[in-house]
Protein backbone atom coordinates (compact mmCIF):
# COMPACT_ATOMS: atom_id res chain seq x y z
CA UNK A 1 0.00 0.00 0.00
CA UNK A 2 1.46 3.42 -0.89
CA UNK A 3 1.89 6.12 1.76
CA UNK A 4 -1.25 8.08 2.46
CA UNK A 5 -0.85 11.83 1.85
CA UNK A 6 -2.19 14.01 4.63
CA UNK A 7 -4.12 17.08 3.51
CA UNK A 8 -2.99 19.49 6.24
CA UNK A 9 0.18 21.06 7.58
CA UNK A 10 0.63 20.74 11.33
CA UNK A 11 2.00 23.14 13.91
CA UNK A 12 3.85 20.48 15.90
CA UNK A 13 4.96 16.88 15.72
CA UNK A 14 2.33 16.18 18.39
CA UNK A 15 -0.55 17.46 16.19
CA UNK A 16 0.85 15.55 13.20
CA UNK A 17 1.11 12.34 15.24
CA UNK A 18 -2.48 12.62 16.46
CA UNK A 19 -3.80 13.22 12.94
CA UNK A 20 -1.73 10.34 11.56
CA UNK A 21 -2.89 8.00 14.29
CA UNK A 22 -6.57 8.86 13.70
CA UNK A 23 -6.13 8.42 9.93
CA UNK A 24 -4.43 5.03 10.39
CA UNK A 25 -7.38 3.81 12.48
CA UNK A 26 -9.78 4.98 9.75
CA UNK A 27 -7.74 3.22 7.04
CA UNK A 28 -7.47 0.04 9.13
CA UNK A 29 -11.26 -0.08 9.46
CA UNK A 30 -11.60 0.37 5.68
CA UNK A 31 -9.21 -2.53 5.09
CA UNK A 32 -10.97 -4.78 7.62
CA UNK A 33 -14.40 -4.03 6.17
CA UNK A 34 -13.15 -4.76 2.65
CA UNK A 35 -11.33 -7.96 3.62
CA UNK A 36 -12.91 -11.38 3.43
CA UNK A 37 -11.21 -14.57 4.49
CA UNK A 38 -12.18 -17.70 2.49
CA UNK A 39 -13.31 -19.46 5.64
CA UNK A 40 -14.91 -16.57 7.50
CA UNK A 41 -15.89 -13.00 6.92
CA UNK A 42 -14.06 -10.43 9.00
CA UNK A 43 -16.55 -8.27 10.84
CA UNK A 44 -15.19 -5.16 12.54
CA UNK A 45 -16.24 -4.75 16.14
CA UNK A 46 -15.96 -1.69 18.30
CA UNK A 47 -13.85 -2.48 21.35
CA UNK A 48 -14.94 -0.61 24.42
CA UNK A 49 -12.30 -1.20 27.07
CA UNK A 50 -13.29 -1.46 30.68
CA UNK A 51 -11.77 1.59 32.22
CA UNK A 52 -9.33 1.64 35.07
CA UNK A 53 -11.10 4.60 36.72
CA UNK A 54 -8.77 5.22 39.64
CA UNK A 55 -5.71 5.47 37.38
CA UNK A 56 -7.53 7.78 34.96
CA UNK A 57 -8.82 9.99 37.78
CA UNK A 58 -5.37 10.09 39.38
CA UNK A 59 -3.88 11.45 36.13
CA UNK A 60 -5.84 14.61 36.87
CA UNK A 61 -3.97 14.98 40.18
CA UNK A 62 -0.55 15.49 38.56
CA UNK A 63 0.39 19.01 39.60
CA UNK A 64 1.84 21.90 37.61
CA UNK A 65 5.45 22.73 38.47
CA UNK A 66 7.65 25.78 38.03
CA UNK A 67 8.76 24.28 34.70
CA UNK A 68 5.48 23.15 33.12
CA UNK A 69 1.68 23.14 33.27
CA UNK A 70 -0.28 19.89 33.05
CA UNK A 71 -3.29 19.28 30.83
CA UNK A 72 -5.34 16.06 30.97
CA UNK A 73 -8.24 15.58 28.58
CA UNK A 74 -10.33 12.79 27.14
CA UNK A 75 -10.05 12.25 23.38
CA UNK A 76 -11.70 9.84 20.97
CA UNK A 77 -8.89 7.73 19.53
CA UNK A 78 -9.21 3.94 19.63
CA UNK A 79 -12.29 4.22 21.79
CA UNK A 80 -11.73 6.41 24.83
CA UNK A 81 -8.20 7.69 25.34
CA UNK A 82 -6.56 10.20 27.61
CA UNK A 83 -4.18 12.91 26.38
CA UNK A 84 -1.77 14.14 29.05
CA UNK A 85 0.41 17.07 28.04
CA UNK A 86 3.16 18.95 29.83
CA UNK A 87 3.49 22.46 28.34
CA UNK A 88 6.79 24.07 29.26
CA UNK A 89 7.47 27.77 29.82
CA UNK A 90 9.13 28.03 26.39
CA UNK A 91 5.91 26.80 24.72
CA UNK A 92 7.21 23.33 23.84
CA UNK A 93 5.19 20.25 24.73
CA UNK A 94 5.70 16.67 25.80
CA UNK A 95 2.62 14.48 25.60
CA UNK A 96 1.34 10.92 25.90
CA UNK A 97 -1.84 9.31 24.67
CA UNK A 98 -3.02 6.55 27.02
CA UNK A 99 -5.84 4.09 26.35
CA UNK A 100 -7.29 2.27 29.37
CA UNK A 101 -7.84 -1.45 28.75
CA UNK A 102 -9.55 -4.06 30.89
CA UNK A 103 -6.43 -4.94 32.90
CA UNK A 104 -3.85 -2.36 31.83
CA UNK A 105 -3.23 1.04 30.29
CA UNK A 106 -1.75 1.12 26.78
CA UNK A 107 0.66 3.95 25.93
CA UNK A 108 -0.36 4.73 22.35
CA UNK A 109 2.19 7.49 21.83
CA UNK A 110 4.79 9.53 23.62
CA UNK A 111 6.12 12.61 21.82
CA UNK A 112 8.16 15.64 22.73
CA UNK A 113 8.96 18.81 20.83
CA UNK A 114 12.40 18.76 22.49
CA UNK A 115 14.62 15.67 22.51
CA UNK A 116 17.39 14.70 24.90
CA UNK A 117 16.41 16.89 27.85
CA UNK A 118 14.61 14.22 29.90
CA UNK A 119 11.11 15.56 29.25
CA UNK A 120 9.72 12.24 28.00
CA UNK A 121 11.29 10.52 31.00
CA UNK A 122 9.75 13.12 33.32
CA UNK A 123 6.24 12.47 31.95
CA UNK A 124 6.70 8.69 31.99
CA UNK A 125 7.91 8.78 35.61
CA UNK A 126 4.64 10.50 36.61
CA UNK A 127 2.64 7.85 34.72
CA UNK A 128 4.67 5.04 36.32
CA UNK A 129 4.09 6.49 39.83
CA UNK A 130 0.35 6.29 39.20
CA UNK A 131 0.64 2.78 37.74
CA UNK A 132 2.44 1.66 40.90
CA UNK A 133 -0.06 3.43 43.15
CA UNK A 134 -3.06 1.86 41.37
CA UNK A 135 -1.45 -1.53 40.64
CA UNK A 136 -1.99 -0.93 36.91
CA UNK A 137 0.10 -2.64 34.23
CA UNK A 138 1.43 -0.40 31.42
CA UNK A 139 1.96 -1.62 27.84
CA UNK A 140 3.43 0.01 24.74
CA UNK A 141 4.72 -0.78 21.28
CA UNK A 142 8.23 0.53 20.63
CA UNK A 143 9.05 0.87 16.96
CA UNK A 144 12.67 -0.11 16.46
CA UNK A 145 13.77 2.20 13.67
CA UNK A 146 16.64 2.70 16.07
CA UNK A 147 17.17 0.89 19.36
CA UNK A 148 16.57 4.05 21.40
CA UNK A 149 12.79 3.55 21.97
CA UNK A 150 13.33 0.07 23.42
CA UNK A 151 16.28 1.28 25.52
CA UNK A 152 14.17 4.22 26.74
CA UNK A 153 11.44 1.91 28.02
CA UNK A 154 13.96 -0.55 29.53
CA UNK A 155 15.58 2.29 31.53
CA UNK A 156 12.14 3.02 32.98
CA UNK A 157 11.67 -0.60 34.14
CA UNK A 158 9.73 -2.02 31.18
CA UNK A 159 10.54 -5.48 29.83
CA UNK A 160 10.38 -6.62 26.23
CA UNK A 161 7.57 -9.17 25.76
CA UNK A 162 8.18 -9.88 22.07
CA UNK A 163 8.61 -8.48 18.57
CA UNK A 164 6.67 -8.58 15.34
CA UNK A 165 7.98 -9.26 11.83
CA UNK A 166 8.35 -5.52 11.18
CA UNK A 167 10.71 -4.97 14.10
CA UNK A 168 8.29 -3.45 16.60
CA UNK A 169 8.85 -4.49 20.20
CA UNK A 170 6.01 -5.04 22.64
CA UNK A 171 6.99 -3.78 26.08
CA UNK A 172 5.24 -3.84 29.44
CA UNK A 173 5.69 -2.45 32.91
CA UNK A 174 4.53 -4.47 35.89
CA UNK A 175 3.65 -2.20 38.80
CA UNK A 176 5.73 -2.41 41.92
CA UNK A 177 3.82 -3.07 45.10
CA UNK A 178 3.37 0.19 46.94
CA UNK A 179 2.86 -0.14 50.66
CA UNK A 180 1.50 2.72 52.71
CA UNK A 181 4.09 4.49 54.79
CA UNK A 182 3.86 3.35 58.36
CA UNK A 183 4.03 6.00 61.04
CA UNK A 184 6.05 4.85 63.98
CA UNK A 185 4.08 4.68 67.19
CA UNK A 186 5.65 6.04 70.30
CA UNK A 187 5.97 3.62 73.15
CA UNK A 188 5.06 5.17 76.46
CA UNK A 189 6.88 3.64 79.36
CA UNK A 190 5.09 3.68 82.66
CA UNK A 191 6.81 5.66 85.40
CA UNK A 192 7.62 3.50 88.39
Amino acid sequence: MPPHPMPDKYNSIYDCLNAGYAESLKKSKEIIIGTKNKATEVVPTEVTPTETPTFVEDLKTIKDTNDYTVSVKEIKIAGKSIDITFTYKDGTKTAAILTPQQDSVDIKSLVSDVKGQGRGTELMQEIIKLADKNNTKLTATAYNFTKSPVDFYKKLGFKVDGEDQFGASFVSYTPKAVTPTETPTETIKPVV
